[in-house]
């Protein structure tokens, strides 16, 4: 099925290995960058840290509710995790690329959504980027705050 899809990407002041860590942990830690009050209701279904987990959440956009139940992957430990919602059709990607030091890296987060037929296909393509784009930005902000507050 076809896809279409949605990039934003920053360097982050912090050391990789701890963003990962912060990405990976659905338990303690990730539900500390989601963006309020687009992303709420975050609960671990099975696992908690890394490929393998489940976790539902929910995403408030324009006063519409989805909810996802995404499973966790780790293709490259360390550098790339995957939530997945088959159902719903879409699937996120957080990639980091390491800096030239330590302290900083590229933080890549992706999402591809299953095109859907008729106008409602056509609003998403439209509207999606307008509306997660920002929301996307918020959320690798937060992240990058949450790793050096950690630090201190």
């Amino acid at each position: 099925m076809e896809t279409y899809e949605l990039e934003v990407s920053k360097m982050i002041k912090a050391d990789p290995e701890r963003v990962y860590r912060v990405l990976s942990d659905y338990q303690n830690e990730h539900p500390n960058i989601l963006p309020k009050p687009y992303f709420s209701n975050v609960e671990v279904e099975r696992g908690g840290i890394g490929a393998g987990t489940v976790v539902k959440v929910q995403m408030k956009v324009m006063g519409t509710v989805q909810h996802f139940r995404l499973t966790v992957s780790e293709p490259r430990p360390g550098r790339e995790i995957r939530e997945e919602d088959p159902e719903a059709g879409i699937k996120t990607i957080f990639t980091l690329e390491p800096g030239p030091d330590r302290d900083r890296c590229q933080v890549t987060l992706k999402t591809l959504w299953q095109k859907k037929k008729g106008m409602r296909g056509l609003l998403e393509r439209l509207l999606n980027p307008l509306i997660i784009r920002p929301i996307y930005v918020k959320e690798l902000n937060l992240l990058e705050a949450y790793c050096e507050e950690k630090l201190t």
